[in-house]
């Protein structure tokens, strides 16, 4: 008698290919995100998951197979953002990946790519006019650290989000730990910030590094 063998139906494959990397853009640009999706069954769809700066998160269906039709083994898709009707602002951080679901039954599987990030940068031709017109120069406060491990953190809840049982449990723990300590960072940054500024505008910075410290704890 012949041996029939079952195919395990695999979860899909999902990857950034445009712009594959963490990017500094204006708050003006339009950025093309694009993806690409592949599964031993076919590609049911395919959705960009982000959040500006951790505010409302979106969701678009980039792509959705056609019932009457056999569904497409890989797909590339993708998405411009328009950041103007975005209204993104100096400084927002957009954290993004692409999720993509196969087609198996009952039960469909996901599965999600990296996290990455777009950061709006400031006009550095503005920021100079500005500075012409007697605002003169500023101190400097490196934050690079504090930005590097804040992205961490980010793609470790994301992943948390995504985990089951033990594995779940122990990033949970790892990233509640993390926040604790970037909440400490965070203040020590802020006394940085306000010993730079000679005082100048301590409220304003004050409130600022303040809404940090709940977003990241909240």
């Amino acid at each position: 008698e012949p041996i029939v063998r079952g195919e395990p139906d695999l979860p899909p494959v999902v990857e950034a290919v445009e712009p594959r990397r963490d990017t500094q853009v204006l708050k003006d640009e339009t950025v093309y995100l694009e993806a690409r999706a592949s599964d031993d069954f076919g590609v049911r769809s395919v959705m960009l998951k982000y959040t500006i700066s951790g505010r409302e998160t979106h969701v678009p269906v980039l792509y959705k197979t056609d019932p009457k039709l056999p569904p497409e083994a890989e797909v590339t898709t993708g998405e411009k953002l328009d950041l103007a009707k975005l209204k993104v602002k100096d400084g927002d951080v957009i954290a993004y990946a692409f999720i993509a679901w196969d087609n198996r039954q009952p039960e469909l599987q996901a599965a999600r790519s990296r996290v990455f990030f777009i950061t709006i940068r400031p006009d550095l031709e503005e920021a100079k006019k500005q500075e012409s017109e007697g605002k003169g120069e500023q101190a400097k406060v490196d934050l690079s650290a504090l930005i590097a491990e804040l992205k961490r953190l980010i793609r470790l809840s994301w992943d948390q989000l995504d985990a089951r049982g033990t594995e779940q449990d122990a990033l949970r723990a790892e990233l509640y730990r993390g926040l604790k300590d970037l909440s400490v960072e965070t203040s020590k940054k802020m006394n940085e910030v306000l010993k730079a500024a000679g005082g100048k505008g301590a409220s304003e910075i004050r409130e600022a590094f303040e809404a940090v410290d709940h977003e990241i704890l909240r």
